[in-house]
């Protein structure tokens, strides 16, 4: 699995099933893989001010080691932040979006944002 932003709105996941990009203007896109019992992880994108994408590489669970190998470089042109997962085609995963703190977003957009899960194609607004 690789997921990486590309321009200042989308996430991109590729190499899984259901990949997928996702509009991220003014959000941070969560990614779960796996769950808390297998080692899974969480990976966050977030398009900062300075025109580049940062990547958070985060555990679900203290007591679990990640499952899967996990690698950071830069993507793209450069100007991304690429996390790749060396996880099963069919590993279970789910996108989640919420306001950046870093950008201003307005009532509107913050009340759109969407929870996915890529797996089963359930979709749910979150205020």
């Amino acid at each position: 699995m690789r997921i990486y932003g590309v321009s200042d709105d989308l996430v991109e996941v590729d190499g899984v099933n259901g990949a997928d990009e996702y509009s991220a203007f003014g959000r941070v896109t969560r990614i779960e893989i796996g769950d808390v019992k297998s080692g899974g992880l969480a990976v966050e994108l977030e398009y900062r001010e300075n025109g580049c994408w940062a990547a958070t590489v985060i555990p679900l669970s203290d007591d679990v080691a990640f499952r899967w190998p996990v690698s950071a470089s830069l993507g793209g042109r450069g100007y991304s932040a690429q996390v790749e997962v060396a996880c099963p085609y069919d590993t279970p995963y789910k996108i989640t979006q919420y306001p950046c703190p870093t950008r201003s977003m307005s009532d509107s957009d913050a009340a759109d944002v969407l929870q996915r899960d890529a797996v089963t194609g359930a979709h749910r607004d979150r205020l």
